[in-house]
């Protein structure tokens, strides 16, 4: 089976009426001649154009657009993209190219590590301790408040039953 991409349209400038509206663009798809009685939002809806890309392709027409005038021909429709007229609000201007920098070229990347600073120093551990563990607290810190103290028999029990873990496990640490 053989495939053919399917061509896309390329837009052909429309020929320029010789009714030419006052500061019309010239670079148009298609031109449009109006007749009395239309005024710019039945164009705008007409020919599905924007109120701003309107103006932009004619700028003879005024903020109000209160002197679009009977048998002139307006533009209607851009040709190509209108973003790529320069000037318009939204124009992209073509990309520079730039030279591609070898890659011998580039510089070396190095990486010093920070000087770690301001850690806490390690607390002595008690004689008999295990090593092995992923936690270690001060005793201090493990004190139990005088408040809550007589619900318990002692402030061992207290951590016991704080930490969730059993008598056993406690003496074991």
């Amino acid at each position: 089976m053989v495939t053919t991409p399917i061509p896309t349209a390329t837009p052909t400038m429309a020929p320029v009426p010789g009714d030419l509206a006052n500061g019309t663009n010239s670079r148009c798809a298609k031109f449009y001649q109006v007749q009395p009685d239309e005024y710019c939002n039945l164009l705008i809806l007409k020919f599905s154009i924007s109120l701003v890309d309107f103006r932009f392709l004619n700028q003879g027409i005024n903020d109000n657009c209160t002197n679009l005038f009977a048998f002139e021909s307006y533009c209607v429709e851009s040709l190509g993209p209108i973003n790529e007229y320069p000037g318009h609000p939204d124009y992209i201007p073509p990309q520079s190219s730039v030279p591609e920098i070898p890659y011998s070229n580039l510089p070396k990347a190095t990486f010093t590590a920070p000087k770690i600073t301001g850690l806490p120093t390690a607390a002595p551990l008690a004689k008999g301790t295990r090593r092995d563990c992923y936690l270690f607290m001060n005793g201090a810190d493990l004190a139990v408040s005088e408040d809550i103290l007589p619900s318990f028999k002692s402030a061992c029990d207290a951590l016991i039953q704080g930490w969730s873990i059993t008598p056993e496990q406690f003496a074991n640490w």
